[in-house]
């Protein structure tokens, strides 16, 4: 496994947001997706270096996240 260069947050893991989050680990990329939807998360919870359900649109929820 070759070691990340770049960290990202992709918020919103519907079609364009999975296929970002999956291409940009495909790549070695630190990807930590973020979606409200509990079902888009556990998708890729085993994909992205972690996967969390929060509201994206809500600043304590990145609080939280660190």
């Amino acid at each position: 496994m070759k070691p990340h260069s770049r960290n990202f947050i992709v918020i919103g893991l519907g079609t364009f947001g999975t296929t970002v989050a999956t291409e940009l680990m495909r790549f070695g990329n630190y990807v930590m997706g973020i979606d409200r939807d509990e079902g888009a998360v556990s998708r890729l919870a085993d994909k992205l270096s972690p996967a969390v359900i929060a509201d994206g649109r809500e600043e304590d929820a990145f609080r939280d996240l660190g």
